[in-house]
């Protein structure tokens, strides 16, 4: 089984308490996020970044994405192949409601 370990930093004054951090059923509180990471470096040394995640009517009523910080890949066992990581799809719009955490 392959794996891959990236860090990074969310730059805390860039989080914007505008609705975007959630509430669970169970109390606690989060702020989901979307990651990418690039097959090359950027200008930072770093090879991708995060943003707040954003809802499908963010998205059609074209909001800018709120930055939150880069990433950089630290690690990569032997036998990773990105082509074969798992993508779950139909999933976002639940995970924003932070129901499921």
């Amino acid at each position: 089984m392959g794996a891959i370990l990236v860090k990074g930093y969310i730059n805390l004054d860039k989080v914007k308490a505008s609705g975007k951090i959630v509430t669970s059923k169970k109390g606690t509180k989060g702020l989901y996020i979307d990651c990418w990471v690039n097959d090359e470096e950027g200008n930072y040394g770093d090879n991708g970044g995060m943003y707040v995640s954003q809802t499908k009517e963010d998205r059609e009523a074209g909001n800018t994405k709120d930055f939150m910080g880069n990433l950089t890949v630290t690690y990569v066992k032997d036998d990773f192949d990105a082509t074969k990581a798992a993508v779950h799809k139909g999933k976002e719009e639940k995970a924003t409601t932070g129901d499921d955490w």
